[in-house]
């Protein structure tokens, strides 16, 4: 059986990091916390759990504290966790059922991140992430910001799932330092204008947003830019400011690069729901439920939009086009996914109504 170091990287995160190290405990042979300034009781919560509690002096840099963590660890394979991430009981257990099987010679272990659920725990929001890694390899972080490791070898992908509880981000914090690395250096990633461009819209300075959003863009990506991100993004800005052409653009913009994505379909959709053209929603809707799932990508997907919201909205759009029947049979579609959403029990409700 392998052996699991897990590294973590912490600051100001009593409220939290209980939750997470009871999460994974009796899965790992070694917790290493990192500290970077905690003002709060965060170490001494840390010392319950482990006596390798390190301090890093913050330097506005994640790689760099967490390639510090994971200078301590002494196990066969790294796990890294944020504090506000836990693994559920039914990830935790095939987890150590992977801990039992996995050989040696892998030398990373993909998971999936779910960074949002709904209100029954099923997930809206998630991607694919780099998560378990073998120590020898020395593999390192890079990037002061939405940071990720540069890997290699044999690597296994997993449906394992990472939970991240977290609900707020320090979008100042990150502004200053994605500020400092677009000002500093004329080689960075184009990705980071598309990161300081979407900070600048969470802290409401959408002007700004805009400009960055544009700027990024018109660069040519490549496949790590999460250039439908920001098409989506700078679309829903233009949709507040009531520019519904310029959002319906920018979306359709979004299949310059890239396969079509079910989130831009069914927001395209959306835009013809609005404009109460439920034939044309129609086919955006259909369009949305013909393509294929991504599987495994590096990419958040918006879960819902691939089944979901399709049923949905058909429902809607059927109904309003006078037939019944065909909006009757994607309710059924939808409910047999979520039986207990709103918009779910609100159709039901109406659907027992005309058989009353």
């Amino acid at each position: 059986m392998i052996t699991i170091s897990l590294c973590m990287i912490v600051k100001d995160e009593e409220a939290v990091l209980s939750k997470c190290l009871d999460s994974v405990k009796d899965l790992v042979d070694e917790i290493i916390i990192v500290d970077t300034g905690s003002k709060d009781k965060t170490k001494d919560l840390a010392y319950k759990y482990t006596d390798k509690v390190y301090d890093f002096q913050w330097i506005d840099d994640f790689s760099a504290a967490r390639n510090y963590s994971f200078s301590k660890a002494t196990k066969d394979y790294i796990f890294w966790l944020d504090a506000d991430d836990i693994v559920l009981d039914k990830d935790l257990e095939e987890m150590k059922l992977l801990k039992g099987q996995l050989k040696l010679e892998y030398d990373a272990v993909i998971m999936k991140y779910v960074v949002q659920t709904d209100g029954n725990g099923e997930e809206t929001y998630a991607c694919y992430r780099e998560r378990l890694v073998k120590r020898s390899n020395n593999f390192q972080w890079y990037d002061p910001i939405h940071e990720h490791i540069n890997f290699y070898g044999k690597v296994l992908h997993t449906e394992i799932a990472i939970t991240h509880t977290g609900t707020t981000a320090n979008s100042s914090r990150n502004l200053a330092i994605l500020k400092k690395v677009i000002e500093g250096s004329k080689n960075f990633h184009p990705k980071y204008l598309y990161y300081y461009a979407r900070e600048n819209y969470g802290l409401g300075n959408t002007e700004e947003a805009k400009k960055y959003y544009l700027e990024f863009l018109d660069i040519e990506p490549d496949i790590y830019s999460p250039y439908t991100e920001a098409c989506i993004q700078l679309s829903q800005i233009y949709k507040e400011e009531n520019k519904d052409k310029l959002a319906l653009k920018t979306l359709i913009r979004s299949f310059e690069h890239g396969p079509l994505r079910a989130e831009v379909l069914c927001l395209i959709g959306k835009h013809y729901i609005d404009k109460k053209d439920y034939s044309t929603a129609v086919y955006w809707y259909k369009l949305a439920l013909s393509i294929p799932r991504p599987k495994l990508t590096w990419m958040f997907v918006m879960e819902e939009y691939w089944e979901f919201i399709p049923y949905i909205e058909l429902c809607h759009c059927y109904y309003h086009l006078g037939d019944l029947n065909a909006a009757l049979g994607y309710h059924r579609k939808a409910y047999q996914l979520k039986a207990k959403h709103p918009a779910v029990v609100l159709n039901q409700e109406f659907f027992d109504s005309l058989i009353k």
